[in-house]
């Protein structure tokens, strides 16, 4: 967990779990070490995670500042994404319901959370732009805090070409939404969400 102070970005609190007892640290050290819940690494800073929908966020504002969408532009949410032959993926709520959002503009799909608007738009926005706007929010780098951090990674043809995989046109779908292969700390996403 992180709490970043909006007003000027200094972390207020940060913990990580599992935990040990400091006043116990220096007998323990050996035990700690040797402890496979691994309870000397500090996953806020260390650790990396896929943001998940919180990076719908980021498929929005490249959306509105790149003039894709409006605020009152309305994607009709179909439940099945089929623009792609393969994948075609599902809104969680059709997925979980057999329903769908219907009409959705870009704070009703935040707010709802739906899929689909966001594969339509993380489409139309492109992965170029999509990593440039996770970029410019500090996604996949460095903090600079003054501990050992791990930088992540947001997800982009050349990172998985890297990995020895194969980019796929539909990959951008479900970097949209925060999969595929973006892993970020919990102090990137704090930073992230605090500006």
């Amino acid at each position: 967990a992180v709490v970043i102070d909006v007003r000027d970005g200094g972390v207020l609190a940060m913990a990580s779990y599992p935990t040990f007892d400091l006043t116990t640290y220096t007998q323990n050290y050996n035990a700690l070490l040797a402890d496979p819940l691994n309870p000397l690494l500090n996953r806020a800073t260390r650790q990396v995670y896929p943001p998940g929908s919180t990076f719908k966020m980021i498929t929005a504002i490249a959306a509105l500042e790149s003039g894709i969408v409006e605020p009152d532009t309305q994607i009709d949410d179909k439940g099945v994404y089929t623009f792609y032959p393969s994948p075609q993926p599902q809104c969680w709520y059709y997925r979980q319901y057999r329903r769908t959002h219907g009409l959705q503009n870009v704070s009703q799909a935040i707010m709802n959370s739906c899929n689909y608007y966001f594969y339509e738009v993380g489409r139309l926005v492109g992965i170029d732009l999509l990593d440039q706007y996770a970029a410019m929010f500090g996604l996949g780098q460095k903090t600079g805090i003054e501990l050992t951090e791990q930088a992540g990674v947001v997800a982009s043809p050349e990172f998985t070409e890297s990995l020895g995989g194969t980019w796929h046109e539909g990959n951008i779908l479900s970097v949209a939404i925060g999969q595929e292969s973006t892993q970020v700390t919990p102090i990137q996403l704090a930073n992230y969400i605090a500006t």
